[in-house]
């Protein structure tokens, strides 16, 4: 699925041409989700990687619709919602560990950008206060 429709530029572009909205709220049941009606994703922010995490499974079931969703009201078999949430959720990952897209997702959508990981900080070199000193700390030596 994700070789012969990857989640792109374009395909951000899109969303948001389309008028999709991200709205950074928490729900007290899920961390997110997407809603093709109203054109809305819901992120909670407890940290950014978490927040961009969630953003891009949401993406994967944007983008994707039916093919992957998890909706009771249109798939009401429990297993099969799981394993559309799990291919989300890859889809997501694969995706947002793409620097260039991170990038490109966050700025589109006018999401606070962080550096939290080596792809994120690949995307946002310049929101890094000391990028030495912090991939140091967390086991990454940068000779």
């Amino acid at each position: 699925m994700l070789k012969e429709k990857p989640i792109t530029a374009q395909s951000i572009e899109g969303l948001a041409r389309d008028g999709w909205k991200v709205i950074p709220e928490a729900f007290a049941w899920s961390s997110g989700a997407a809603d093709a009606i109203a054109k809305k994703i819901w992120v909670s922010e407890p940290t950014a990687y978490q927040r961009d995490k969630t953003l891009f499974h949401e993406i994967a079931h944007a983008c994707y619709g039916e093919e992957i969703a998890d909706s009771m009201t249109f798939i009401p078999e429990r297993q099969i919602r799981q394993e559309n949430n799990a291919i989300a959720e890859w889809i997501g990952r694969q995706s947002r560990s793409q620097p260039r897209l991170l990038r490109h997702t966050l700025l589109a959508f006018d999401l606070k950008p962080e550096v939290y990981d080596w792809a994120s900080y690949l995307a946002f070199e310049e929101y890094a206060q000391n990028p030495r000193e912090y991939f140091e700390e967390i086991g990454i030596f940068m000779d």
